[in-house]
């Protein structure tokens, strides 16, 4: 039996910022939403995110950091970490780091926001 695959196209946008002292800017771009934030990042990368708190706490911001446990987190990761952070109320999410990051990061902004498992939005 042959498969056939329709064409699709998918657009999830999102702005990336990159640069030197792109952290700059972060306080200007996150007030737009609101204060509280929940930073996804991974642990070895720890010197940044330590600037990253600085420059939002100093701008009176409350952030709640979550650690990437592996580098590619499945569905069930994604959907029992946001089950765990349901009862909180994010206005913001940064992915800080790689690939993976910014896909959880992603990923939580679905899973949050919406109730079904979140291999129902892929």
């Amino acid at each position: 039996m042959e498969h056939k695959l329709s064409n699709f196209e998918f657009n999830l946008p999102v702005p990336i910022y990159f640069g030197v002292d792109s952290t700059q800017k972060l306080p200007e771009i996150c007030k737009k939403f609101g204060t509280n934030i929940l930073l996804v990042t991974s642990k070895n990368i720890s010197h940044i995110e330590k600037k990253i708190l600085f420059i939002l706490e100093n701008s009176y911001f409350s952030i709640e950091s979550l650690y990437l446990e592996s580098p590619e987190p499945p569905c069930s990761y994604i959907d029992s970490t946001a089950k765990e952070l349901s009862s909180k109320k994010f206005d913001c999410i940064i992915g800080l780091g790689g690939g993976s990051a910014m896909d959880m990061a992603k990923s939580l902004s679905i899973a949050l926001t919406n109730s079904e498992p979140i291999w129902s939005y892929a």
